[in-house]
C-alpha cells in the first residue's frame, strides 16, 4: 500500500474494519451496539473525513457537548468506540495522533445503589399480564445480561422434574422442576451455564411451550431489537405509569446480587453466576442494607454470633443527650 493511500483512510473505511473485527469476536446483540456507535460516529464526523483531520481539539469539544446529554458511562463508551477507530487505522500502518487520548473526561460511579424494591415488584406484578411479567421475573432469578437473556436459544437449556413444592398462598402442592441455562457468548466473550431455580424453570416452560426457537420474544434475528420492542411497549411504559424513578434493567441484576446475598449465598458464588472476571466487580452489586449488617456489629458484643438478628423497630429510646457545657475561663 502507497503512503499516499496509508495518509486518506476515511472515517467510514476505518469504522468497515472495526465491525469486521468485531463481527469475529463479538456475540450478535453486542455487534448491534457497536453498529450503533459507528452510525453515530459517521454522521458526527462525517464519513468521508480523513482520520488525520480530526484533532483533539474537535474531540474534546465534542466530548463537553456531549456530556450535558448523556450520562458519564455512555460518553466514555462512545470515546472508547472512537479511540478503536483511530487504533484500528494505526494498526494497518496508518501514522497520525490517537484524539481520543488525555482528553479530560467525567468520572463514572460505579457504586449504583438502586435495585427493585419488594413494594415496587408487587405493583409491577397487579399492573402486568404474567406473559408481560415473566421476563422481569426471570431477570431476578437468575441475574442475566439484557443481552444475554434476548439471545438465549430452547436448545441451549435444559429442564428436568424436581419434585413438588407447597405454594406459599395456597399450601397446595405443585410439582416443580429446575434447570441449566448456556450461554453461548455473553459480554465478556466467554460462555458459561447458570442454574436455573424453580421460578425461572417455570417461566421457561411457559415461553417454550409456545414451539419458539427464542426463549423470550418473537423470533427474530435481531434479537437486540426484541429486547427493544419489549423495553418500549412493555417495560419504560409501566415504569412511567407507577411513576418509579431512576430505574433501569441492568437494576433487576443489581436486585439479583443483593437477595442471593441476603438470602444466605456467597460473593464467589453470586460472581459465578453473573459471570463477572473479579470479586471486585460483583461488590459493586451486593448493595447491604441494615437487615445484612446487624449480625455484624452485634456479632461484635461477643455472644451472640451466628444468631439471628432482628432490626430494632426503634432506634433508640433514650432521648438526646445535652450537649456538654462550654467551660468559661474566670
Amino acid at each position: 500500500m502507497s503512503s499516499a493511500a496509508l495518509a486518506t483512510m476515511t472515517v467510514e473505511q476505518s469504522l468497515a474494519l472495526v465491525l469486521a473485527d468485531v463481527a469475529a469476536e463479538q456475540s450478535k446483540s453486542s455487534q448491534h451496539t457497536y453498529r450503533w456507535h459507528a452510525r453515530n460516529a459517521a454522521a458526527t464526523w462525517g464519513a468521508e473525513t480523513p482520520l488525520e483531520q480530526i484533532t483533539k481539539l474537535d474531540v474534546q469539544t465534542w466530548a463537553n457537548a456531549r456530556r450535558k446529554n448523556v450520562s458519564a458511562a455512555t460518553l466514555r463508551h462512545e470515546v472508547s468506540f472512537l479511540s478503536r477507530m483511530f487504533k484500528t487505522a494505526r494498526e494497518r500502518g496508518h501514522r497520525f495522533e490517537i484524539p481520543t487520548e488525555d482528553l479530560r473526561l467525567p468520572k463514572i460511579n460505579n457504586w449504583r445503589q438502586r435495585t427493585l424494591s419488594e413494594m415496587e415488584e408487587m405493583q409491577l406484578r397487579q399492573i402486568l399480564t404474567v406473559g408481560q411479567w415473566s421476563p422481569i421475573e426471570f431477570a431476578l432469578n437468575t441475574g442475566f445480561r439484557r443481552c444475554e437473556q434476548w439471545a438465549l436459544k430452547a436448545e441451549d437449556v435444559e429442564i428436568w422434574p424436581a419434585g413438588e413444592h407447597a405454594d406459599p398462598k395456597t399450601g397446595i402442592s405443585v410439582p416443580v422442576a429446575l434447570g441449566v441455562a448456556h450461554i453461548r457468548t455473553s459480554k465478556t466473550g466467554k460462555g458459561r451455564s447458570v442454574p436455573l431455580n424453580h421460578k425461572a424453570a417455570a417461566i421457561v416452560q411457559l415461553w417454550c411451550s409456545r414451539n419458539k426457537e427464542y426463549v423470550f420474544g418473537p423470533d427474530r434475528a435481531n434479537r437486540a431489537g426484541a429486547a427493544d420492542w419489549y423495553a418500549d411497549n412493555v417495560w419504560r411504559p409501566a415504569l412511567e405509569k407507577l411513576g418509579f424513578k431512576d430505574l433501569h434493567w441492568h437494576d433487576l441484576r443489581h436486585t439479583f446480587a443483593t437477595r442471593a446475598l441476603k438470602g444466605g449465598a456467597r460473593p464467589e458464588q453470586i460472581s459465578k453466576v453473573l459471570g463477572h472476571t473479579s470479586l471486585a466487580m460483583t461488590n459493586r452489586y451486593m448493595h447491604f442494607d441494615q437487615d445484612l449488617l446487624w449480625p455484624a456489629v452485634m456479632a461484635a458484643a461477643g455472644d451472640i454470633e451466628g444468631k439471628r438478628i432482628q432490626r430494632p423497630s426503634v432506634v433508640s429510646q433514650f432521648p438526646p443527650v445535652a450537649a456538654p457545657r462550654k467551660r468559661v475561663s474566670r
